[in-house]
């Protein structure tokens, strides 16, 4: 949609990104329309929310020579959009095997061996965001015993994943241990999203001032349900 011509998207496209985007079942008070230079990419996953924007893997388009993955950030303040460079051994990686997510308060990368059935995935984790050089590959996770891909990623370490007939699944990567969490689905059913309480002033909708919901099943601050 982000390359679109804001004329041809309809109010039903806008209502229907908007609800896959923030897990939403109630249509957004109002929209605007940015366009962006790269190729964006979702692969049907959820959008890392973090520091105030909005992020999505995506390339510059280029040739086999000049190819590069990258992030694209849209911020939700400023309402503009800016590149953020992955790791530089991930830069020309496939764009279809890397998926944008958050760890507690920090831009996380899931890099997969390949999009379909991959035997193994690594987590990358921004420590300074913004910054390409505070990138740092934090541990691999073993997807041989029928793993499918990763949900989410937890402050406490902790990461959700898919498995053929056990379905949602929290990981330990420091102990290996898997725990069934007894929630079953299609493999790419499943998403995981950040709440964070705060308060967020509506532009332009009488001034009104919102508080985003938040869940006493939270654990921590950032963490995912």
């Amino acid at each position: 949609m982000q390359l679109r011509n804001p004329k041809e998207v309809t109010t039903e496209e806008y209502n229907e990104f908007y609800k896959k985007t923030f897990n939403e079942y109630l249509e957004p008070l109002a929209s605007s329309h940015f366009t962006t230079e790269h190729v964006v990419y979702d692969n049907y996953l959820p959008t890392g929310f973090v520091n105030g924007a909005l992020h999505w893997v995506a390339s510059n388009g280029g040739d086999r020579n000049s190819f590069r993955s990258l992030i694209v950030a849209f911020d939700m303040g400023g309402e503009v959009f800016r590149d953020i460079m992955m790791p530089q051994a991930v830069a020309n990686k496939d764009v279809t095997n890397l998926a944008v997510m958050v760890m507690g308060t920090s831009l996380a990368l899931v890099e997969y061996q390949r999009f379909w059935q991959s035997e193994y995935c690594w987590v990358w984790e921004m420590k300074e965001y913004g910054e390409a050089e505070s990138w740092s590959r934090l541990y691999n996770i073993d997807m041989r015993e029928r793993i499918r891909n990763v949900v989410g990623l937890r402050k406490n370490n902790e990461v959700f994943l898919t498995a053929r007939v056990k379905g949602l699944v929290s990981y330990d990567p420091i102990t290996k241990e898997i725990k069934c969490l007894g929630i079953h689905g299609t493999n790419r059913g499943f998403y995981a999203n950040t709440h964070v309480e705060t308060l967020v002033l509506l532009k332009g909708v009488c001034g009104v001032l919102g508080q985003a919901s938040s869940s006493n099943a939270m654990a921590d601050e950032g963490d995912p349900l």
